[in-house]
């Protein structure tokens, strides 16, 4: 037996957010890749791939993305791409 529950129900606030905040970080990324040159993201995700796909430590070339204005998605479907997404064994 838990001594510690109270009798009294808690309710729990919900953390709601300004969907203008949602927009404005939507025109940022936008912004960020048409400025960006495009091959050169391009290339160091191309790198990236290659790094993973093999032996080596991809710390330098997620370094070399983000130098590029590769954004973080970029860099996480990257590494989807070659590692694959985790799913848990099922029991049944």
């Amino acid at each position: 037996m838990n001594e510690f529950v109270s009798g009294a129900e808690r309710r729990l606030e919900t953390l709601r957010v300004d969907p203008e905040i949602g927009r404005r970080q939507v025109e940022r990324v936008q912004r960020l890749r048409a400025g960006r040159d495009h091959e050169a993201a391009a290339g160091t995700i191309r790198g990236l791939k290659v790094a993973a796909s093999g032996r080596d430590n991809v710390m330098l070339p997620i370094l070399e993305c983000v130098r590029a204005y590769c954004t973080l998605g970029e860099i996480c479907g990257a590494l989807r791409e070659v590692f694959g997404e985790y799913e848990p064994a099922t029991l049944f």
